[in-house]
């Protein structure tokens, strides 16, 4: 087994989350960082997936109005809405060992978190493409990226879940759902209070899953503390609000373009809950065609995303 680190950064706003998670990649791509397993948890927030417009998959005035911070995530799929009611969990490791490509790895990983999530008296189980489910209902929704020689997974587990709030964050056209939307929504999806009738303590819920990555990937958990560099790109996103030109928080907020010309990363992400075949097709409509520039450097950033090798 080798040795990796675990370090759990409890409740933080969506964007330094996420600012969080591009110094754990980059800080261990760089040497700086050991392979890491994070704990996470967000305030109420609205995350996009890296390549998606914000104003096409949220609700910003319903966001701002309710305290509902909004951001883009570092992988990629469709608009998250996150709350404290999830647990969040992240593996940053070495590629070695883990698979040949993202499909193999994505396997691997969520068969292990179901094994640990078992522990817990959860009959939870793996269903690709990316979900662990309970008799057909999600669970978790996963995703990741592959850089260099990098794995950057993630996964929301869902404990305390209420898809109202979801729908009414993300922009899902509430005139157009009927009641017995919102009951098949909760019928596609579950949580730890539902299946277990009760929610078990965060300390519980870690210490389940690090058993199913002992076992299934042969890692050695072992409590640590984020580094300077990760502490110190923290800390310039905890006062981007008054620095708009903090580095670590205003990537967040870039256009998909600029994104896509900045960083390659390639993702497979789910939603904390599932995405209609309507909305999917718009997704992918918008994601064609919101790009406002027509230039031939637009078109060959979005030629080079798309020739990553994802999961698909």
């Amino acid at each position: 087994m080798r040795p990796v680190r675990v370090i759990d950064t409890g409740v933080r706003p969506g964007r330094e989350n996420v600012a969080f998670d591009q110094a754990l990649a980059e800080s261990r791509n760089a040497g700086r960082s050991p392979e890491t397993i994070r704990f996470l948890r967000f305030r109420p927030c609205a995350l996009v997936g890296l390549h998606q417009m914000l104003s096409h998959e949220v609700r910003l005035e319903y966001c701002a109005a309710n305290g509902i911070e909004v951001g883009r995530r570092i992988t990629g799929g469709g608009g998250l809405y996150l709350d404290e009611g999830q647990a969040c969990w992240e593996l940053v490791l070495e590629r070695r060992g883990l698979g040949t490509d993202l499909a193999a790895i994505t396997a691997r990983i969520c068969t292990a978190a179901a094994a640990g999530l078992k522990r817990l008296g959860v009959p939870a189980e793996f269903r690709p493409r990316n979900d662990i489910e309970v008799e057909g209902r999600k669970l978790s929704g996963t995703g990741g990226v592959i850089d260099g020689d990098t794995v950057f997974f993630q996964g929301t587990l869902l404990v305390d879940f209420e898809p109202l709030r979801m729908i009414e964050a993300l922009r899902i056209p509430v005139e157009k759902l009927a009641r017995r939307d919102l009951e098949d929504t909760r019928r596609r999806v579950t949580s730890l209070r539902e299946v277990l009738g009760r929610v078990p303590p965060h300390d519980e819920i870690h210490a389940a899953l690090l058993e199913g990555f002992r076992e299934h990937l042969g890692l050695d958990p072992q409590w640590g503390a984020p580094t300077e560099d990760e502490e110190r790109l923290r800390g310039g996103c905890s006062t981007s609000s008054t620095a708009a030109t903090s580095s670590c928080a205003s990537w967040t907020r870039l256009p998909a373009t600029r994104l896509k010309s900045r960083r390659r990363w390639c993702a497979a992400a789910a939603p904390s809950a599932p995405t209609s075949g309507w909305k999917a097709r718009r997704a992918t409509a918008s994601a064609r065609s919101w790009s406002p520039a027509t230039s031939s450097s637009a078109r060959r950033a979005r030629s080079t995303t798309s020739r990553r090798a994802c999961a698909d």
